[in-house]
Parts: C-alpha cells; sequence; structure tokens
C-alpha cells in the first residue's frame, strides 16, 4: 500500500472514530437529559476531537446539569 493510501486510510479511521464517540455522547446526553439538552450541543459536540469528546463523555457520568458536561 502506498504511503498516500495509507495516510488517507488512517484519516477515515480517526474521522469514523471521532463520529462514533460523537454519536454515543449525544445518545448519552439525551437519556440523561433530553432531546433538548442533546440538539442544543449537538454542532459543538460533531465539531470536537476525540480528545474533547472524552472529556465531556467523562464529565457526563457526574454532571447535575448538562451545563457542567461542557465546562
Amino acid at each position: 500500500m502506498s504511503g498516500f493510501a495509507a495516510r488517507y486510510i488512517d484519516q477515515g479511521k480517526r474521522l469514523g472514530y471521532q463520529r462514533g464517540e460523537a454519536s454515543l455522547l449525544l445518545r448519552l446526553l439525551s437519556t440523561k437529559f433530553g432531546d433538548e439538552a442533546a440538539a442544543a450541543y449537538r454542532k459543538q459536540v460533531e465539531a470536537a476531537d476525540p480528545a474533547r469528546l472524552e472529556q465531556w463523555s467523562q464529565r457526563l457520568l457526574t454532571a447535575e446539569h448538562v451545563g457542567q458536561v461542557f465546562l
């Protein structure tokens, strides 16, 4: 496999991972705080990098309101 192809495969894997993490976080937000809360943060979540998504997911576990997730 060429270096060019390998780079695009890696990029696709990272994008797929980010999208999966974002989707899971949005489902969890919806379950815990309601569909409106998830909708309010959808663009922010979908634009976040994997490290930020992981941070927010961890905060979600102990957050009492949705604003605590996105501090």
